[in-house]
């Protein structure tokens, strides 16, 4: 990558982002594809996985945007906790998924699990500068867990420590654009992440403001995440287009395919990785389509004016 092309990266009020880099040594390298090759101008990093490195280091080496994408929901703790700790199981992997973070704050054993999550947090950050030699840091959450509000508010905490540049606020507008997926039982359920997600992102638009953070007005990749195409792409920014003028926009994509090998990192293994695979290799392909790329084109062209 030529040092102009790498500015007109860093440059973009329109980033395509792709999650999850480092969780396989197959995802890294889909996704550097979609770098490459495609139209990925940001990536989002897990560490603690054996193919973290590999990711911190090929992102570096491509100049893109890059966060720490934390995780606490899904793969091996990057910190050592105790055996009675409910964070994570007796191998280290974690047990908790969205909700029961979200709900946590009523459990009667509270103080102790913040403390575990509180010292997850501040490992993967460290580890993350440590190997990425960074002054300073983006952050968005695997799963958006970085939006619960007691775990934002660790985050927040961590600002005086650690310096926090910029964060991901997942407000994804609704749209319709095919009739058939209110057929769809992953619609319904995309629905209820998209209306907690607007709700969450509200308090977390205020903490960053309050810090002085950075964040992205404007996001696409909510309401159908999994299953990501041109077309949701094309009716989301045209619904933004109607809106407030805004100077910034993230749409989400996971342009992979997991690897078989990879099924320990997931709870439901064998079923969870046959589920994805066809929507996610679309996703890899749209990547590096000529006809988003217009699209992306022309919406930068359509805020920057």
């Amino acid at each position: 990558m030529n040092k102009k092309t790498a500015l007109l990266r860093k440059k973009s009020n329109v980033i395509l982002h792709a999650d999850d880099l480092g969780r396989s040594q197959n995802i890294n390298s889909m996704i550097f594809e979609s770098i490459d090759e495609g139209f990925v101008k940001g990536v989002t990093i897990i560490v603690g996985q054996e193919f973290s490195l590999q990711g911190i280091i090929g992102a570096k080496k491509r100049d893109i945007k890059m966060r720490l994408h934390l995780n606490l929901t899904e793969g091996k703790a990057c910190a050592k906790h105790s055996l009675n700790s409910s964070l994570v199981n007796r191998y280290g992997f974690f047990t908790q998924s969205f909700f029961s973070l979200f709900f946590a704050p009523f459990k009667i054993n509270f103080f102790r699990f913040k403390n575990d999550v509180t010292k997850e947090i501040n490992f993967q950050i460290k580890e993350y500068l440590k190997v990425s030699k960074l002054k300073n840091f983006n952050l968005d959450g695997h799963q958006h867990v970085h939006c619960i509000p007691w775990i934002s508010k660790i985050i927040m905490q961590m600002t005086s420590k650690y310096r926090l540049k910029e964060i991901r606020v997942p407000n994804d507008t609704f749209y319709v654009f095919n009739l058939l997926n209110f057929l769809k039982s992953w619609y319904y359920i995309n629905l209820m992440k998209l209306i907690l997600l607007k709700i969450l992102s509200k308090d977390l638009v205020k903490k960053a403001e309050k810090n002085k953070i950075k964040f992205n007005e404007k996001f696409i990749g909510v309401l159908y995440t999994g299953h990501m195409c041109i077309n949701s792409i094309r009716y989301g920014i045209e619904k933004l287009k109607n809106k407030k003028k805004h100077s910034s926009l993230e749409i989400l994509i996971h342009p992979f395919i997991s690897d078989i090998k990879e099924k320990k990192y997931w709870k439901n293994s064998k079923q969870h990785h046959y589920y994805l695979q066809k929507e996610r290799f679309k996703e890899f392909t749209l990547s590096k389509d000529i006809q988003l790329k217009k699209i992306l084109v022309m919406y930068e062209n359509f805020i920057n004016n």
